[in-house]
């Protein structure tokens, strides 16, 4: 009788430990199911206020003229300052020098578009607002983390790398 008693609690100590083992295997399954992102890939957490420049997006790009997108590239001072942006936001993919040869750049294969080369003034200035606000390949969307008057500023400035 003493051994049957002794079976018994054996059983139940060990049939004890697996169900309170399978709870808590049951309890992080849930684990697979929480949002994971992937290098470059939206949506991108918002940084703090003050930290970077933001601003929140008001909807899709908003179309704009021709004459626009002029105005907007060809200020000397938004030039300027789409300096600073390309420093802040792209330098680091498509190379201070805008060649592609940024340090996180040199891991992409195919590499960062070179802003230097001749096909860029096939492209117009609306189009590469476009690319800067909406993304392309692995180049992030940056319409939510810079105002449209920081993405055409960058456009002026990619223009004047080629020279």
């Amino acid at each position: 009788m003493i051994l049957l008693k002794k079976m018994f609690r054996a059983h139940f100590v060990t049939l004890a430990l697996a169900l309170s083992l399978l709870v808590v295997l049951l309890s992080c399954s849930n684990m697979r199911a929480q949002p994971s992102f992937r290098p470059q890939q939206g949506p991108r957490p918002s940084t703090s206020e003050g930290i970077v420049a933001t601003n929140d997006p008001t909807g899709p790009v908003r179309p704009v003229t021709v004459q626009q997108a002029a105005i907007g590239a060809a200020s000397g001072d938004a030039t300027m300052a789409g300096e600073d942006v390309y420093k802040t936001y792209c330098a680091m993919c498509h190379g201070v020098d805008g060649r592609g040869t940024g340090p996180v750049g040199q891991a992409f294969n195919p590499p960062p578009a070179d802003l230097t080369a001749a096909v860029l003034d096939q492209r117009s200035d609306v189009l590469l607002f476009t690319f800067v606000s909406s993304g392309f390949g692995r180049m992030p969307p940056f319409q939510s983390d810079l105002t449209e008057e920081q993405r055409w500023a960058v456009i002026g400035y990619i223009r004047t790398l080629r020279k």
